[in-house]
Protein backbone atom coordinates (compact mmCIF):
# COMPACT_ATOMS: atom_id res chain seq x y z
CA UNK A 1 0.00 0.00 0.00
CA UNK A 2 3.38 2.44 0.49
CA UNK A 3 4.13 1.66 -2.91
CA UNK A 4 0.81 2.51 -4.30
CA UNK A 5 0.61 5.77 -1.94
CA UNK A 6 4.23 7.41 -3.40
CA UNK A 7 3.31 6.64 -6.87
CA UNK A 8 0.23 7.99 -6.74
CA UNK A 9 1.97 10.92 -5.34
CA UNK A 10 4.65 11.01 -7.63
CA UNK A 11 2.23 10.94 -10.39
CA UNK A 12 0.77 14.55 -9.20
CA UNK A 13 4.27 16.15 -8.39
CA UNK A 14 5.75 14.59 -11.60
CA UNK A 15 2.93 14.83 -14.21
CA UNK A 16 4.81 15.65 -17.26
CA UNK A 17 8.90 14.36 -16.30
CA UNK A 18 9.80 11.13 -17.42
CA UNK A 19 9.87 9.07 -13.45
CA UNK A 20 11.38 5.56 -13.67
CA UNK A 21 11.21 3.78 -10.48
CA UNK A 22 14.42 1.18 -11.18
CA UNK A 23 15.86 -0.86 -7.87
CA UNK A 24 13.83 1.64 -5.31
CA UNK A 25 15.65 4.39 -7.00
CA UNK A 26 13.37 6.94 -8.37
CA UNK A 27 15.04 8.67 -12.10
CA UNK A 28 13.59 12.37 -12.88
CA UNK A 29 14.06 14.31 -15.24
CA UNK A 30 15.47 17.54 -13.71
CA UNK A 31 15.07 19.76 -16.84
CA UNK A 32 11.28 19.07 -17.03
CA UNK A 33 10.96 20.21 -13.39
CA UNK A 34 12.54 23.08 -13.60
CA UNK A 35 10.16 24.24 -16.34
CA UNK A 36 7.50 23.46 -14.61
CA UNK A 37 8.59 25.38 -11.72
CA UNK A 38 9.41 28.36 -13.35
CA UNK A 39 6.24 28.52 -15.13
CA UNK A 40 4.65 27.86 -11.94
CA UNK A 41 6.11 31.03 -10.74
CA UNK A 42 5.36 32.95 -13.62
CA UNK A 43 1.63 32.04 -13.30
CA UNK A 44 1.66 32.98 -9.47
CA UNK A 45 3.15 36.34 -11.08
CA UNK A 46 0.65 36.73 -13.49
CA UNK A 47 -2.35 35.72 -10.70
CA UNK A 48 -1.21 38.64 -8.78
CA UNK A 49 -0.38 40.91 -11.38
CA UNK A 50 -3.85 40.61 -12.70
CA UNK A 51 -5.41 40.67 -8.96
CA UNK A 52 -3.67 43.91 -8.56
CA UNK A 53 -5.10 45.61 -11.91
CA UNK A 54 -8.66 44.15 -11.52
CA UNK A 55 -8.44 45.54 -8.19
CA UNK A 56 -7.84 48.76 -8.81
CA UNK A 57 -10.42 48.96 -11.69
CA UNK A 58 -12.97 47.67 -9.55
CA UNK A 59 -11.71 50.46 -7.06
CA UNK A 60 -11.78 53.20 -9.46
CA UNK A 61 -15.38 51.96 -10.89
CA UNK A 62 -16.57 52.14 -7.22
CA UNK A 63 -15.32 55.66 -6.48
CA UNK A 64 -16.93 56.96 -10.07
CA UNK A 65 -20.42 55.33 -8.68
CA UNK A 66 -20.38 56.67 -5.47
CA UNK A 67 -19.23 59.90 -6.45
CA UNK A 68 -22.57 62.40 -6.01
CA UNK A 69 -22.24 65.82 -7.57
CA UNK A 70 -24.90 67.21 -5.01
CA UNK A 71 -23.86 65.48 -1.85
CA UNK A 72 -20.12 65.49 -0.41
CA UNK A 73 -18.45 64.67 3.08
CA UNK A 74 -16.47 67.59 3.77
CA UNK A 75 -14.88 66.30 6.97
CA UNK A 76 -15.43 63.37 9.23
CA UNK A 77 -14.11 62.71 13.09
CA UNK A 78 -13.97 60.21 15.12
CA UNK A 79 -15.30 60.90 18.79
CA UNK A 80 -15.63 57.57 20.26
CA UNK A 81 -15.83 53.58 19.43
CA UNK A 82 -18.30 53.36 16.73
CA UNK A 83 -19.53 57.48 16.81
CA UNK A 84 -18.37 60.10 14.49
CA UNK A 85 -19.62 63.59 13.44
CA UNK A 86 -19.47 64.21 9.78
CA UNK A 87 -19.55 67.86 8.44
CA UNK A 88 -21.85 67.17 4.99
CA UNK A 89 -22.38 69.49 1.67
CA UNK A 90 -25.53 69.50 0.28
CA UNK A 91 -25.90 71.97 -2.55
CA UNK A 92 -24.92 74.90 -0.76
CA UNK A 93 -25.67 73.62 2.79
CA UNK A 94 -23.59 72.62 5.18
CA UNK A 95 -24.93 70.16 7.99
CA UNK A 96 -23.70 68.62 11.10
CA UNK A 97 -24.43 65.16 11.28
CA UNK A 98 -24.05 61.95 14.31
CA UNK A 99 -23.48 58.83 13.45
CA UNK A 100 -23.49 55.89 15.59
CA UNK A 101 -23.60 52.24 15.43
CA UNK A 102 -27.49 52.01 14.98
CA UNK A 103 -28.21 55.75 14.70
CA UNK A 104 -27.81 58.60 12.70
CA UNK A 105 -28.37 62.11 14.30
CA UNK A 106 -28.93 65.92 12.08
CA UNK A 107 -27.39 67.71 14.80
CA UNK A 108 -27.11 71.51 13.50
CA UNK A 109 -26.78 73.80 9.88
CA UNK A 110 -23.31 75.63 9.62
CA UNK A 111 -22.57 78.52 8.22
CA UNK A 112 -20.63 78.64 4.92
CA UNK A 113 -18.53 80.90 6.35
CA UNK A 114 -17.57 79.66 9.73
CA UNK A 115 -15.98 76.79 8.05
CA UNK A 116 -12.62 76.64 5.98
CA UNK A 117 -13.73 73.90 2.62
CA UNK A 118 -10.13 72.61 1.21
CA UNK A 119 -10.85 71.83 -2.75
CA UNK A 120 -9.14 68.54 -2.65
CA UNK A 121 -8.79 66.44 0.60
CA UNK A 122 -6.34 64.05 -1.38
CA UNK A 123 -3.01 64.58 -2.01
CA UNK A 124 -1.57 63.28 -5.42
CA UNK A 125 1.56 60.92 -5.09
CA UNK A 126 3.38 61.87 -7.57
CA UNK A 127 3.39 65.96 -6.38
CA UNK A 128 4.20 64.62 -3.01
CA UNK A 129 7.16 62.54 -4.94
CA UNK A 130 8.47 65.37 -6.57
CA UNK A 131 8.65 67.31 -3.70
CA UNK A 132 11.01 65.14 -2.08
CA UNK A 133 12.91 64.76 -4.85
CA UNK A 134 13.65 68.28 -5.00
CA UNK A 135 14.17 68.00 -1.54
CA UNK A 136 16.94 65.67 -1.43
CA UNK A 137 18.59 67.96 -4.58
CA UNK A 138 18.63 70.84 -2.61
CA UNK A 139 20.16 68.96 0.32
CA UNK A 140 22.58 67.20 -2.10
CA UNK A 141 23.66 70.14 -3.33
CA UNK A 142 24.46 71.99 -0.66
CA UNK A 143 26.07 69.33 0.64
CA UNK A 144 28.64 69.30 -1.93
CA UNK A 145 28.97 73.32 -1.73
CA UNK A 146 29.64 73.16 1.57
CA UNK A 147 31.82 70.43 1.50
CA UNK A 148 33.63 70.26 -1.37
CA UNK A 149 32.22 67.07 -2.16
CA UNK A 150 33.23 65.15 0.82
CA UNK A 151 31.64 63.90 3.78
CA UNK A 152 32.71 64.86 7.50
CA UNK A 153 31.91 63.90 10.77
CA UNK A 154 31.41 66.99 13.12
CA UNK A 155 31.40 64.63 16.26
CA UNK A 156 35.11 63.10 15.28
CA UNK A 157 37.79 64.66 17.28
CA UNK A 158 40.81 65.29 15.35
CA UNK A 159 44.25 64.24 17.02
Amino acid sequence: MNVQLDISFSFLLFQNSNISNTGGQTNINWFNMLGQFFFLIFLFALILFGAYYVTRWLGRFQYQNYQGSNIKVIESVVIGPQKMLQLIQVGNHIYLIGISKDHIAYLAEIEKEAIQIKKSSQIKFDSYLKQWIKKLDRDSQSKDISSGGENHDENKEKF
